[in-house]
């Protein structure tokens, strides 16, 4: 909890600073000192995974850089995932610091791919609008100081939230959309998403501390009767929910504290990572697996199942 607080306090910064150097430098800095803080050494194991990425895609042909470096990341966290199953040194936050990690490679991998077909019209046909807007930072390359910047930026190093990495340069280099953010709209709206992130998490802890989470493990529960046992399940669950929401709703507030969350005045925050009054009562499973969870969701959606239907037909 306190490194989400810290989070989103550090996130702050980057509102007042208008010197895109500066606003690299302290996003980084604050990205590393929250991840030395969050993972201690096993932090060295995340920005390994990032860079060792870097060089395939730089120096291997486009036509099979995306595969491989996707193939490498997923190779790392494969293997850090087995080791800490049975040595369990590593912490359940580093591996999913990783997984998201990987989630980030994936997409830029994606779009650093897409952009070997950008100038030839018969493949642009082969992309949708959206693959080729996130494809196009790309087309001249990246620099390893603009990769190691968009692997370490804050919010994503203290609250594991996912971010395309167009939309990290356009905000970090106050591009387009990003020139007059309106910071008073923004730190309002933030504090505004802290307060209810705050509120799942009481609700989080008044479920734990009142309900005992643990009794269906106990032998006693099998002889209960099924309303209680289905009482005690609704609990449990919303418990575990509530807990989640409270990180889904700090991802949203450190983007709005730095801005990044800026789309328009009408959209403050445009980077969703959940909707709890949709999903509370949602009627249908596509509205609650769309309110859960979308950042990966959206990774799920537009970066594997759309991409591999997209080609098969």
């Amino acid at each position: 909890m306190f490194s989400l607080l810290t989070t989103f306090t550090l996130s702050f910064g980057l509102q007042f600073i208008k010197n895109t150097t500066l606003r690299k430098i302290y996003s980084s800095g604050c990205g590393i000192l929250t991840g030395f803080y969050l993972y201690g050494a096993a932090f060295f194991l995340v920005v390994f995974q990032f860079m060792i990425v870097f060089p395939i895609m730089y120096y291997v042909p486009r036509r099979v850089a995306s595969r491989l470096a996707t193939t490498v990341a997923a190779t790392i966290q494969t293997c850090v995932a087995i080791y800490n199953l049975n040595h369990n040194i590593l912490g359940f936050t580093c591996h999913i610091s990783m997984m998201i990690n990987f989630i980030k490679i994936h997409m830029t991998a994606c779009s650093w791919g897409d952009t070997r077909t950008i100038p030839d019209p018969y493949w642009k046909s082969w992309f949708t609008e959206r693959e080729l807007y996130y494809a196009q930072p790309f087309h001249n390359g990246i620099g390893l100081f603009d990769w190691l910047n968009y692997m370490l930026f804050t919010p994503s190093i203290g609250t594991s939230c996912i971010i395309q990495y167009r939309d990290f340069d356009e905000f970090i280099n106050l591009k387009d959309r990003f020139k007059n953010i309106p910071r008073n709209k923004m730190i309002y709206a933030a504090f505004k998403r802290c307060f209810e992130s705050l509120l799942m998490l009481s609700i989080s802890c008044w479920l734990g501390l009142t309900f005992d989470n643990f009794y269906m493990t106990k032998a006693e529960f099998a002889f209960e009767p099924f309303h209680i046992k289905l009482f005690y399940l609704v609990i449990s669950l919303h418990y575990k929910v509530y807990s989640l929401f409270t990180a889904f709703g700090f991802m949203e507030s450190s983007l709005l504290a730095c801005g990044a969350g800026y789309k328009s005045d009408q959209e403050l925050n445009s980077i969703r990572a959940a909707n709890v009054i949709s999903f509370e009562f949602a009627v249908s499973t596509h509205q609650m697996t769309n309110s859960w969870n979308m950042l990966v969701h959206n990774w799920l959606k537009y970066y594997v199942m759309l991409r591999l239907m997209n080609r098969k037909a």
